[in-house]
């Protein structure tokens, strides 16, 4: 198995971002500036499931948590903890890029409806990431936790 690299996925190119998605959908080579739909989604469910153990259903609760309006601070603090975990104990790139995602989610989800930023990185340094995977997932509920934190990053420049 290859070395992982150490390039951080905020470090990423749209196009690197592009092909990222594509490895975390298990769909090398795709083209992800076509909206990524449900199938997508249920191949994101399955990459998170095995990296909760098999445990049917984690990967599910993990996004529809995150994608929650209603989600508490403290638990995308937690989900958040777990997909730093999930990444570091990754076998494979995929896994990891999935787990990355949620990483990214639970701190865009945070930002963009507590205004908290769960994050030691000033949420500006992530904006057009976020920018970037609002677009990609503009079908899919996780388009619109991206596009909230990176509308309010752009509205109130300079939170830490």
């Amino acid at each position: 198995m290859s070395k992982p690299s150490s390039v951080r996925i905020e470090q990423c190119t749209q196009a690197q971002l592009k092909e990222l998605l594509s490895l975390a959908a298990g769909q090398p080579g795709r083209n992800v500036s076509m909206p990524i739909g449900m199938a997508d989604r249920e191949e994101l469910y399955r990459l998170l499931a095995e990296l909760c153990g098999g445990e049917e259903g984690s990967g599910e609760l993990l996004l529809t948590t995150i994608c929650a309006e209603e989600a508490p601070v403290e638990a995308l603090r937690g989900i958040k903890e777990l997909a730093k975990k999930l990444s570091a104990d990754a076998r494979t790139e995929a896994h990891r890029n999935a787990a990355i995602l949620v990483y990214h989610a639970a701190i865009a989800a945070a930002f963009g409806r507590h205004g908290i930023n769960l994050s030691s990185r000033p949420i500006d340094a992530r904006c057009s990431l976020y920018e970037d995977l609002a677009t990609a997932f503009a079908e899919d509920p996780l388009g619109d936790v991206f596009r909230e934190a990176a509308d309010r990053a752009m509205n109130l420049e300079g939170i830490p």
